[in-house]
């Protein structure tokens, strides 16, 4: 199943906009000039990892550890998303895994 923008931003709860920036940097199939789609598998595999990497110990270890000096353009993660991005649907996935928050 191909995703369009709209579908990963419903999905993750971001702005389009965010939607755009991640499928451009998880690797979206091209149709024609414009129009771009994000295979469901891979948005699938990206918010797994994202699900692995954030465990309440990590994150209070992630917290206390110093940040490493990158250069924030070279700063991307194996899946090559950007640290900007990954701490956004970080943030995301954190929020909708809440009980009790409304989603919007």
């Amino acid at each position: 199943m191909m995703l369009k923008a709209a579908d990963v931003a419903r999905e993750l709860n971001i702005s389009r906009t965010a939607a755009y920036q991640l499928m451009h940097e998880l690797g979206p199939v091209r149709f024609g000039e414009r129009g771009i789609r994000l295979p469901a598998e891979r948005l699938k595999r990206f918010v797994e990892s994202q699900r692995r990497r954030v465990e309440p110990t990590s994150v209070l270890a992630a917290v206390e550890a110093p940040a490493p000096k990158v250069e924030a353009s070279r700063a991307r993660t194996s899946l090559g998303v950007s640290a900007e991005t990954r701490s956004r649907l970080t943030k995301a996935i954190e929020k909708a895994r809440r009980p009790g928050e409304p989603q919007r």
